[in-house]
C-alpha cells in the first residue's frame, strides 16, 4: 500500500478527483459547431464557462469536506490506514 504523507500528494488526488468531476458534468449546448460555441473564449460559452464554475465551487467543498473529516478520523483513532 502507498501511504500519502505529503500535504500537496492529497491536495493533488483532492484536485485531481474536483477536475475529473467537474469537467466530466459540463453539457455542451445543440447551437456548438465543432469547436466553435462563441464568446468569450470560442470552446466555452458563457453558459459552459457558468457551469465550470459553479462546478468547481461545489466539487471542491465536496471533495474537500471529505478529505478533511478523514484526516480529522484517522487522527482520533475512530479510522486507520492499512498496514502493509
Amino acid at each position: 500500500m502507498i501511504c500519502i504523507s505529503s500535504i500537496l500528494q492529497r491536495s493533488g488526488i483532492v484536485l485531481a478527483f474536483v477536475f475529473a468531476r467537474t469537467f466530466s458534468r459540463i453539457r455542451v449546448g445543440p447551437y456548438c459547431d465543432g469547436l466553435n460555441c462563441g464568446t468569450p473564449l470560442g470552446l466555452l460559452d458563457w453558459t459552459m464557462v457558468s457551469q465550470t464554475a459553479l462546478g468547481l465551487v461545489e466539487n471542491i467543498g465536496l471533495f474537500g469536506a471529505t478529505a478533511l473529516v478523514l484526516e480529522y478520523f484517522i487522527a482520533k483513532g475512530y479510522i486507520m490506514k492499512m498496514e502493509e
